[in-house]
């Protein structure tokens, strides 16, 4: 299962987000990269599909463009705010389950304040976030560079004791050394 997660707004921040897949795919690999759009194949449950990469990716790199926050449903209320969002759901799961939650700010984006966000994602405004700007490739170099000690701090197998393994051979004995010493 993919690594890293990709979580973003279409409305708010596709070009960037494409932009940065890209990279992160070319450093990476697919395998290791999942962006809904190029990650989940046709006639997948979608919801189950994502709900998995969360569950399994060891960072999610939350989006978050000029809008992001106060992009509205049909009936005029803000989608951040619906526990069925995609966006909330993904970034509550990893907050949940400890993964890392990078917020990567886009197009002059601020931070979400903690009073801006719905309870379930105010430790999401505690998180460091990347703010990607005109130096867009070094920006991401920083990114890369975070991603990979993530990445083989969360593959490194635990350190195990080294193994003591039985003398075939007898202890001197005290006398025979003392001895030989004379």
């Amino acid at each position: 299962m993919a690594r890293i997660f990709l979580s973003y707004r279409r409305e708010d921040s596709r070009g960037y987000t494409g932009w940065l897949s890209d990279r992160l795919r070319q450093h990476f690999g697919a395998e290791n990269l999942f962006r809904d759009v190029e990650t989940i194949g046709l006639g997948v449950d979608f919801v189950e599909e994502i709900e998995k990469a969360v569950g399994s990716c060891d960072a999610l790199l939350a989006v978050i463009g000029q809008q992001w926050l106060n992009i509205k449903d049909d009936d005029g209320c803000r989608r951040i705010d619906d526990p069925d969002d995609f966006v909330r759901l993904e970034i509550e799961t990893a907050l949940g389950r400890k993964i890392r939650v990078i917020p990567i700010l886009v197009d002059n984006a601020s931070m979400p304040r903690p009073t801006d966000l719905p309870e379930v994602l105010k430790p999401l405004a505690r998180r460091n976030a990347l703010t990607v700007g005109d130096q867009f490739h070094r920006d991401i170099d920083r990114l890369i560079e975070a991603l990979e000690d993530i990445l083989s701090v969360t593959s490194s197998p635990p350190e195990s004791p080294p193994i003591l393994k039985a003398s075939t051979e007898p202890p001197p004995s005290p006398t025979a050394s003392a001895w030989n010493s004379s």
